[in-house]
């Protein structure tokens, strides 16, 4: 995205938003406690400080939390706890500040809050090293448990899996997948029985 010039009264002011910055934000919803930890690592020295910020509809964005990098070393974790939770879905961000009037923004990602019953629950996104599956029933799944990742420009299939019907925590290594959008799939036998797009950085 290009420096966008705004002239005040005489005052150029330089503002600089990149929307595909490379600092990974990871969210999970833990719905018994209806609250979304989210996590972000200080990785860009110039950065100053990180305004995490939200949105109902991923076009207007507000921020809910402001961490300045003085206070903290290099590679550490930043974490937050958003206990407001309400709708269907909410979508994060992060905004690095570079300056008092250059920043920088990283994709947006999206958090589902009404989870139903005996369905899976995929974390965190977007994907680093390491995809995780959880079942949310209370029983075991009625049949032998596929699980297939595939590249959403290609349809090429990444990942197979098979595992037993009383799996309910799975974890996968991304470290073959390129960065891009992909579909993972949950299928009960040979019946497709559920999926979801995600974002590998």
């Amino acid at each position: 995205m290009k420096n966008t010039l705004i002239l005040v009264t005489g005052l150029v002011m330089h503002f600089y938003a990149a929307a595909q910055k490379d600092i990974p934000l990871t969210a999970l919803y833990q719905k018994n406690q209806k609250v979304v930890l989210l996590q972000w690592q200080y990785l860009d020295k110039r950065a100053i400080s990180y305004t995490l910020q939200t949105s109902k509809d991923n076009t207007f964005f507000s921020d809910i939390y402001t961490k300045q990098n003085t206070d903290i070393a290099i590679k550490s974790f930043i974490r937050y706890a958003d206990k407001t939770i309400t709708g269907e879905k909410k979508y994060y961000r992060l905004k690095i500040n570079l300056s008092d009037t250059m920043f920088e923004t990283t994709l947006p990602i999206t958090v589902a809050l009404n989870i139903p019953e005996n369905t899976w629950l995929v974390y965190p996104l977007p994907a680093t090293e390491i995809i995780n599956l959880r079942y949310t029933g209370n029983g075991t799944v009625d049949g032998v448990i596929s699980i297939y990742i595939k590249r959403i420009s290609s349809n090429t299939i990444f990942t197979r899996l098979r595992l037993a019907s009383n799996t309910k925590n799975i974890s996968i290594p991304t470290t073959n997948l390129g960065s891009g959008v992909y579909n993972i799939q949950v299928a009960i036998g040979n019946r497709p029985a559920w999926s979801q797009q995600f974002i590998k950085y």
